[in-house]
């Protein structure tokens, strides 16, 4: 699937779950929404983006104003430190682990 598939379906997900709390009212703002999984940087022609469909997922999420986390493991590298930032810059609460880098393949990974 490529990403512009990623992201409908994801849509799609979002909208599901907003009008199916709105018909049942069973979620409060009380409620979290996690989105467990890769959180990476996707490298586009145009320069690098966040990315990984549960970081986006629980960002988008986050914009109904549900309350959200995302839950993944990073490298503990210059390129997991900028996604902490940018996931801070976006006030987006997280639970991340750093793996040290003397793990081997444990990089913050990079999509294209």
């Amino acid at each position: 699937m490529g990403q512009s598939g990623a992201v409908a379906v994801m849509t799609v997900g979002v909208i599901y779950l907003l009008l199916y709390t709105l018909k049942n009212k069973e979620m409060t703002m009380n409620n979290i929404i996690v989105g467990m999984g890769e959180a990476l940087w996707d490298v586009l022609p145009e320069g690098k983006k966040i990315g990984g469909a549960p970081a986006n997922f629980a960002y988008h999420v986050s914009q109904f104003g549900f309350d959200s986390r995302v839950v993944s493991a990073i490298g503990d590298d210059k390129l997991g430190n900028e996604i902490l930032e940018n996931f801070d810059s976006k006030k987006l609460n997280y639970l991340i682990e750093k793996v040290p880098l003397s793990h081997r393949n444990c990089a913050s990974g990079t999509g294209s």
